[in-house]
């Protein structure tokens, strides 16, 4: 990745960060790998569609906890990576579900999307905007920041954030996960979030 694109799209991240967390970002003493709003964030109805094909609101009321990680199955490095490091620690993650969302709705079918999460792990899952015209809302929703990077004849690549927004089981975004430096770390950090809100804890208690 070029460092100017790199440098465009760590800007955009921080700009769409900011927008949604504003100054209720909280960092308790203990988490060293995220961010916990102060205050869940509602997420817009808008239509995704799953690994299965099916097609449900983004804020869906799913009842289970969605770790959300920005890629496409084209990319050539960072996703890949990630993921494979997210599936050394799978089992720890529980009852988090890894869910890859595609910035590439044109090329990512849910079949392909399929296919690809569950090479690195069998429960992991994938969405996609149910339309390629929702995709800006739907990123700037979960506070991604993409961009579109023109190659030879029609090819192109995609440049994109890579903080991973945590929903909640009634479908609001309540954490974003910066880096994946410490896969150990990681884990400790996202269970002290699920189990602090089990127990009816807020940031910094």
């Amino acid at each position: 990745m070029k460092r100017w694109r790199l440098l465009v799209i760590v800007c955009l991240a921080a700009a769409l960060l900011g927008v949604w967390t504003g100054t209720q970002w909280q960092s308790g003493p203990s988490l060293q790998q995220a961010v916990w709003l102060d205050t869940p964030r509602a997420l817009p109805a808008i239509d995704i569609v799953t690994t299965d094909g099916n097609t449900v609101p983004l804020n869906a009321a799913t009842g289970q906890w969605r770790l959300i990680f920005p890629g496409f199955t084209y990319c050539p490095d960072i996703c890949p990576d990630t993921l494979s490091r997210l599936a050394q620690i799978a089992p720890k993650l529980a009852p988090v579900q890894v869910t890859l969302f595609s910035v590439d709705p044109q090329r990512d079918t849910p079949e392909r999307l399929r296919e690809y999460v569950r090479y690195f792990d069998p429960s992991f899952e994938a969405i996609t905007p149910a339309s390629v015209d929702t995709l800006p809302d739907m990123a700037l929703a979960l506070s991604v920041a993409y961009a579109r990077v023109p190659l030879e004849g029609d090819a192109y690549t995609l440049d994109h954030s890579t903080a991973m927004p945590l929903i909640d089981p009634e479908g609001r975004l309540v954490a974003f996960f910066t880096e994946l430096k410490d896969p150990e770390v990681f884990a400790a950090d996202l269970q002290h979030i699920v189990e602090s809100v089990a127990q009816g804890k807020r940031p910094r208690t």
